[in-house]
């Protein structure tokens, strides 16, 4: 996944924070919000649900293969 492990470090942290925030992964933006993808250290107000986790996966997933379709 393009310089991380599954042993959730990333090599793009540096000194705490993300060095590629503003372009970071889909999966980054959904870490610490879904109750599939907790963060220590992160408590939102709402977690998002694994139903909602997974529906939004789907979608990105779908814009993410129309765009490649057009793209071709």
């Amino acid at each position: 996944m393009g310089g991380y492990s599954c042993n959730e470090h990333c090599c793009h942290l540096v000194d705490g924070s993300c060095s590629i925030y503003e372009n970071r992964p889909f999966v980054c933006r959904l870490f610490g919000t879904s109750e599939d993808l907790k963060c220590g250290g992160c408590i939102p107000e709402k977690y998002l649900s694994s139903a909602e986790t997974q529906k939004l996966v789907s979608q990105y997933v779908a814009i993410k293969k129309k765009q490649e379709t057009e793209n071709a």
